[in-house]
């Protein structure tokens, strides 16, 4: 067992360029260690571990994030016990090939897993998706939750994160100007350029009317090769646009729908989407003007379970 100590700070404090630490480091290490533990605050965990799924991708060993509730001097805290648990998994045979989150006795897909509670022991479950083992005496692990297909030796690491990405949470009565100014102070260069927008609402619509019309934001950022994400903390009916028009506005002004994905996941696809997408636009210049396109397409793969089912 190797301990490293890659930094020590207060979780809310993670960012885009920690998730890239520490992915860096076990990419790097990948040949060295039969599987990795991670641990991590719990206010953020699923974030980071929601994007160093995406920058690693498909694996072929564990790779287990882990916090507590409690410090570690708690004595009948969770720290100890939680950070046992996950090496118990990390080095089990069994163990899912893939980055989870052990918390408890849970072990979840980290792409699927939200944190829960600030205080109860049960901090973390998984909404849309059953847990990929138990820890008990044994690990009881639920094989058909397997990922389909072979995982590569090495991690197929990409790590190009974008880091300018605008969260817009819908709440009624919101004016849309305070928005459409910071947009564009960034396409006249003002500001450092955003390279994309999350407007979370409730089921992929957005109010039409004035002054709370979203629809010259969204136009106005799409004509720029700004993308614009359309995302709900519940899930997108696609049967809903025979009945409720307005559902199809934001598709009808280049905006992307994505299907239901947890926070710390949607967060996560769409910083590495959108990076390697920009990535790739360095390399090919001519990339630039299907970049709407591109981020579409692979906003609609499933890369590492974090959406739909595997099995």
């Amino acid at each position: 067992t190797t301990v490293i100590d890659l930094l020590q700070r207060d979780s809310i404090n993670m960012f885009p360029e920690n998730w890239s630490m520490i992915s860096d480091y076990i990419a790097q290490h990948w040949d060295d260690f039969d599987g990795f533990v991670v641990a991590h605050g719990t206010d953020t965990l699923a974030y980071t571990a929601s994007a160093v799924a995406m920058m690693l991708g498909r694996i072929n060993k564990p790779v287990v994030f882990t916090g507590a509730q409690t410090e570690m001097n708690t004595l009948h805290g969770d720290a100890r016990s939680n950070l046992l648990r996950a090496c118990f998994v990390a080095a089990h045979p069994d163990a899912p090939w893939e980055v989870q989150i052990c918390f408890g006795d849970l072990v979840l897909r980290a792409v699927r897993a939200e944190k829960k509670d600030d205080q109860l022991f049960e901090g973390f479950h998984s909404p849309t998706f059953p847990p990929l083992a138990r820890v008990s005496e044994r690990l009881l692990v639920n094989k058909r939750l397997r990922l389909k297909g072979d995982a590569p030796d090495k991690p197929n690491y990409r790590s190009q994160l974008a880091t300018r990405i605008m969260m817009i949470p819908f709440v009624p009565g919101m004016r849309t100007e305070y928005f459409f100014d910071i947009l564009q102070q960034s396409i006249n260069g003002n500001t450092p350029p955003i390279e994309g927008i999350v407007i979370s609402t409730p089921g992929g619509n957005i109010p039409t009317i004035e002054p709370y019309n979203y629809r010259p934001l969204i136009q106005n950022a799409v004509a720029n090769r700004i993308p614009v994400i359309i995302t709900s903390p519940m899930p997108i009916d696609p049967t809903a646009t025979a009945l409720f028009r307005d559902e199809i506005v934001p598709t009808q002004y280049g905006a992307i729908r994505t299907g239901y994905l947890t926070s710390p996941a949607m967060l996560a696809k769409v910083t590495w989407v959108i990076g390697q997408t920009l990535q790739e636009e360095t390399a090919d210049p001519d990339l630039l003007s299907h970049r709407m396109e591109r981020v579409k397409d692979k906003m609609a793969i499933n890369y590492v379970g974090e959406e739909g089912d595997s099995y």
